[in-house]
Formats: C-alpha cells, sequence, structure tokens
C-alpha cells in the first residue's frame, strides 16, 4: 500500500516537472496540459489544496499563452479559459478552508477578465471590484502573518490601480490613485527586502517606480524632481535585480518601465533605445504580443524624435520611414490581442495595461 502510495507520488512529481520544464520554454500550452493531468489525479483524490495550486497555475499559463495567439478570437478564448481556471482554482481552495487564498485567485479571475471586457465602463467595473478584493486578501495575509502573501497581493494591488489610473479621467481621482499605490508598493518592497525574495522586490521596484514617475505630472517644480529621482533609483533597482534574478520577463518588464523615466524625464534617446530594443529581444524569445508591440510602440517614438537632431534632410527621411515601419508592426501585434478598439496614448499605439503577476 505504502509503495502504491509513494508511486501515485513519484508519478505527480514527474507530470509537475515536465509542466514546469515546459514553461521554461515558454511552452504555456504544453505546461497547461500536464498540469490538467495533475488536475485531475487530485481531485480524484479530493486533495483540495494541492487542487487548488494546480488549478491557480492553470489559470497563470492559459493567461501567458494568450498573448501567444495569432488572432484576436484566440486570444479572447485563452483569456476566458484563464479565467475560468482562476475561478476553478478559488473553489477548491474554499473546499480546503483556505479563503484567503480562494479570494486571492478570485482577484486574480476578476484582473484577467478585464482583458478582454467589452468596454470602458465593464473596464472601470471590474478593475473597482479587484481593487477592493486585493485590498482585504492583503489584509487578511497580513493579519496571518503570511508576509509573502501580503507583499504578492500589495504587487497585484499595484498593478491593478495602475490599470485604473490609465483609464480615469478625473485629475484630482488619478492623484488619489497614485496616493493610495505608492503605500502599497512600498509595503511590498519593505516586505521582500525582509523576506529576501529578489523576483517579487524587483516586481515591486519597477511597479513602484511607474508611479513615482505618474506623480510627477503632479505638484511644484521641486517636489516633481525629487519624485523623478525616486523613480529612476526603484528603475535602476529594478534593472540591476532582473538581470541577478536571470528571469525574461522580469528582465523586460524593468527595462520597459525604466524607459518611462529616460525618455519623458531625462530625455535620454539613445539609453532609451537601447532598454527598448532589450524588450523587444526578450519579447521576441517569450513569443510575447504584448510585450513586443510595447517595444516596437516605443521604438516608433524614439525613432521619430530622433531627426530633430539631425541636419541631412536624407536621414531624416529614412528615420520617419523607420519610425512608421514600428509603428505598423506595433499595430500589427496589438491587433493579436486586442478584444475592442482601444483608444491610443500619444506614442503611437502603446497600451497601458501593467501585466499580471509572473512567479
Amino acid at each position: 500500500m505504502a509503495c502504491g502510495i509513494m508511486s501515485k507520488r513519484q508519478h505527480l512529481k514527474h507530470i509537475l516537472g515536465q509542466a514546469k520544464e515546459k514553461e521554461k520554454k515558454y511552452n504555456w500550452l504544453g505546461a497547461v496540459e500536464f498540469y490538467e493531468k495533475a488536475l485531475d489525479r487530485m481531485l480524484k483524490q479530493k486533495d483540495f489544496l494541492e487542487a487548488g495550486e494546480i488549478g491557480e497555475r492553470i489559470g497563470y499559463c492559459s493567461y501567458r499563452v494568450a498573448f501567444q495567439a495569432e488572432t484576436r478570437e484566440e486570444f479572447r478564448r485563452r483569456m476566458q479559459l484563464a479565467v475560468e481556471a482562476y475561478k476553478n482554482a478559488a473553489e477548491q481552495y474554499e473546499k480546503g478552508e483556505k479563503q484567503v487564498r480562494g479570494n486571492h485567485c478570485k482577484a486574480l479571475a476578476m484582473r484577467v477578465d478585464y482583458w478582454i471586457a467589452p468596454n470602458c465602463v465593464e473596464e472601470k467595473a471590474l478593475l473597482d471590484g479587484c481593487i477592493e478584493l486585493w485590498k482585504k486578501v492583503a489584509t487578511d495575509y497580513e493579519e496571518a502573518k503570511d508576509w509573502f502573501g501580503h507583499g504578492k497581493a500589495c504587487n497585484e494591488l499595484l498593478g491593478c490601480l495602475l490599470d485604473r489610473f490609465e483609464i480615469e479621467q478625473n485629475w484630482p481621482n488619478r492623484r488619489e490613485i497614485l496616493t493610495e499605490g505608492l503605500n502599497y508598493g512600498e509595503k511590498a518592497i519593505a516586505n521582500f527586502r525582509e523576506l529576501g525574495n529578489d523576483y517579487e522586490l524587483t516586481r515591486a521596484y519597477y511597479l513602484t517606480g511607474l508611479l513615482y514617475f505618474w506623480t510627477t505630472h503632479y505638484g511644484e517644480l521641486e517636489k516633481r524632481k525629487k519624485l523623478g529621482e525616486k523613480s529612476l533609483t526603484y528603475f535602476e533597482k529594478a534593472l540591476e535585480l532582473s538581470e541577478e534574478v536571470g528571469d525574461a520577463y522580469l528582465i523586460a518588464m524593468s527595462n520597459l518601465e525604466a524607459v518611462n523615466n529616460l525618455f519623458w524625464i531625462m530625455g535620454d534617446l539613445k539609453l532609451s533605445l537601447k532598454r527598448v530594443k532589450k524588450v523587444l529581444q526578450q519579447g521576441l524569445k517569450m513569443k510575447d504580443n504584448l510585450l513586443i508591440q510595447r517595444a516596437f510602440s516605443w521604438l516608433a517614438s524614439i525613432t521619430y524624435w530622433m531627426p530633430w537632431t539631425e541636419d541631412d534632410p536624407d536621414k531624416k527621411r529614412e528615420m520617419y520611414k523607420k519610425a512608421l515601419e514600428y509603428a505598423n508592426q506595433a499595430a500589427f501585434h496589438l491587433d493579436k490581442i486586442s478584444s475592442y478598439a482601444f483608444v491610443d496614448e500619444p506614442h503611437w499605439s502603446y497600451i497601458g495595461r501593467t501585466p499580471l503577476v509572473i512567479y
């Protein structure tokens, strides 16, 4: 009997190991297939907590594979599967009497659902509900002294607040969102410093750095300069840590968010270009349409401004032509992951949405 149990555990470990190997190669769909096999075993054994963890992983991999979609229809279908997987994981956690983990997955489901919302009204409703739920989850983790869970909830909340900031039109409300976000961001940074978790600390740095960047749009000039310096410091720490961790997505996101400060505040086009090319390199490696789109969007913006320092009209013409090519590439990749017609930001076809948790 004991040998039979051990054999089953070893087989489950083997299946999960294969899923992880698929993830390392960014074969998210392949990973889902192995996780589903493992989930089926856990459901038969009524191991609700293990089923919840595996179901959560299915949700995450389904979310990631959605950004590898070739069509809008495939993108929406993959996102919907991710929503369902997170909701199922929440049910399993609740059966295992882990309500906070259940709420954690419910919040993740709402966040994914936001990506396929048909209009801005539903986007706002989903984000507002998601923000409130993440606050509750963060508090519940804190009361349980689960500091890793608390920090992760804070990081996810930051992403939701940044998305909510992007679609908020009332300036005082936008400022309030940033103030609230900075409070949670500093908590997340302090938390992961203490825990020594460099992965989540990197995320906390670039997300909080982005919040500080946006606060430079408010207040007196002297205060705005200090906020810009704080933003730059956090982006630099994220860049350094991401290289140490060696994760492709972390490297891409740290470089991507750092460009905001380099381009808009420092006006350093050459370094901005260097950072964006790194984003594109990582995006192509992962076949991630969102990262590729955002990289091409920035390439278009940077290349558009470069001819202003060029005297040769032929070189100027070539640069503008290149900028247009980049913009077309950005639009091409954006079209694959659009749920409806986005209203673009000034720098070409940039999407303000902040990607979901990576861990």
